[in-house]
């Protein structure tokens, strides 16, 4: 950690998303909200001691992508391949178990688990009450929280309608007697 900046690289998008789900939970329970943004590229670093120099293209993109988006999410870059499977554990295993959500145009880290979605709410609305000025982003994140309530998809429309015409998923309609 430097300045109020997490640096937090890794080979792989699991293991990011996963430091990220938990840098969340830390965050929201000390009444703060992160943003941030995940990116790939050349990446060096050396360490002496407790210091570290980063040298990483990966890292100045992130930094502008984080700039230009302006709400409490890391949001993952275009360029930064999503495995399928990340989109099916949302439909085996559910919204709050899924490291990875598309909202509002974009894919972002879950900020929520099973132990947090109800209090991140309170905690948003808390946030709010404490600091109006920053008004619209906690509505954009109680919209979020809102979408992952009420079991919306959260797929990118493009890789649900390929897993519905591969035969990954099927369409059902909603009957009276499901609840």
């Amino acid at each position: 950690m430097c300045s109020d900046a997490v640096l937090i690289t890794g080979k792989s998008l699991g293991p990011v998303s996963s430091a990220i789900q938990s840098l969340w939970f830390f965050a929201l329970a000390s009444d703060l909200m992160i943003r941030g943004a995940i990116t790939k590229g050349r990446y060096w670093e050396q360490r002496q001691s407790n210091h570290v120099l980063v040298a990483s293209d990966a890292l100045v993109r992130a930094v502008k992508l984080e700039r230009s988006v302006g709400i409490p999410a890391v949001v993952i870059a275009d360029d930064v391949d999503i495995p399928d499977g990340f989109w099916v554990h949302r439909f085996k295993a559910g919204l709050l178990q899924t490291p990875i959500l598309h909202f509002r145009d974009r894919n972002i880290v879950n900020p929520f688990n099973t132990f947090w979605f109800q209090s991140a709410s309170v905690r948003a609305f808390q946030l709010m009450a404490a600091s109006p000025s920053h008004r619209d982003k906690y509505l954009w994140f109680l919209a979020l929280h809102e979408a992952v309530g009420n079991g919306q998809d959260l797929v990118p429309p493009v890789v649900l309608a390929r897993f519905i015409r591969d035969g990954a998923l099927q369409m059902r309609t909603k009957n009276a007697d499901d609840q």
